[in-house]
C-alpha cells in the first residue's frame, strides 16, 4: 500500500526547563565511584593475599609445634629411662650396702654358740623393698636357757635391733625368728613404730 508523503507541522509550544543542569563540580561523583570499586577490589585482593599468608604461616607454626612436641615426648621418655636406671642403680646398691652386713652377722652368730649348744637351723633373708631389714631363722639345740639370750646380745651389739620376735622352745630345742632392723654405724635408724620384746616368751613347751 502506497502512502503519499506530506508535510506535518509541529504546533507544541515551548516550555521552559524542569531543572537546571548538574553542577560541574558533581561530575567527579561517577570518578569517586569508580575509585571506589577499585579500592574495594585492592583492598579484597590484599585481604586476600594476608589470609593466605597468615594461613600458611598457621601451617608452619603448628608444625614446628609438632616437631616440638615430638621432642619433649622424647626427651620426656628419655628423663624417665634415666630416672628408672638411677633408681634401679640405686636398689642395687642399697641391696649391695645391706649385704655387707650378712656374713658378719653369721659369723657372730657362730661363735655365740657355747660348747653345749649347736646350731641346726639357721636362714637369713631379705626382701628388695627393704634391703637392711634381715629375716632371721635360727634352730638351736641346746639345754642352756641362756644359749640364746647370749646369742641375741652378740647381735644387739652389731646395731641390728630385733622386731616381731618369735621363740619356740622344747626341752633340748629352741627356735627362735625376728626381723633384724640395722641401725646404722651409730644406732641412728629410726625405730619402727611398734616395737615388740627381743624376744617372745615361749609359745610351745615339749615336756
Amino acid at each position: 500500500m502506497y502512502i503519499e508523503p506530506r508535510q506535518v507541522h509541529d504546533l507544541k509550544t515551548e516550555r521552559p526547563e524542569i531543572a537546571p543542569p548538574l553542577p560541574v563540580t558533581l561530575r567527579i561523583v561517577p570518578l569517586g565511584f569508580y575509585l571506589a570499586v577499585a579500592a574495594s577490589i585492592g583492598i579484597a585482593g590484599y585481604s586476600m593475599f594476608q589470609i593466605r599468608q597468615a594461613s600458611a604461616e598457621l601451617d608452619r607454626w603448628n608444625a614446628q609445634s609438632a616437631a616440638t612436641q615430638t621432642e619433649l615426648n622424647r626427651t620426656k621418655g628419655e628423663r624417665a629411662s634415666l630416672e628408672s636406671r638411677a633408681k634401679r642403680a640405686s636398689d642395687f646398691v642399697n641391696w649391695v650396702e645391706g649385704s655387707r652386713n650378712l656374713q658378719p652377722l653369721v659369723a657372730t652368730i657362730c661363735r655365740s654358740i657355747g660348747s653345749r649348744a649347736a646350731i641346726t637351723e639357721l636362714a637369713l633373708a631379705r626382701e628388695d623393698k627393704a634391703p637392711f631389714q634381715i629375716k632371721v631363722s635360727v634352730a638351736l639345740q641346746t639345754d642352756e636357757t641362756r644359749q640364746l639370750d647370749a646369742t641375741l646380745e652378740e647381735i644387739t651389739r652389731m646395731n641390728f635391733r630385733p622386731y616381731s620376735a618369735q621363740q619356740r622352745q622344747s626341752r633340748d630345742q629352741i627356735d627362735y625368728e625376728a626381723t633384724l632392723i640395722w641401725q646404722g654405724a651409730g644406732g641412728s635408724s629410726t625405730p619402727p613404730a611398734e616395737t615388740p620384746p627381743a624376744v617372745a616368751p615361749p609359745t610351745e613347751t615339749a615336756p
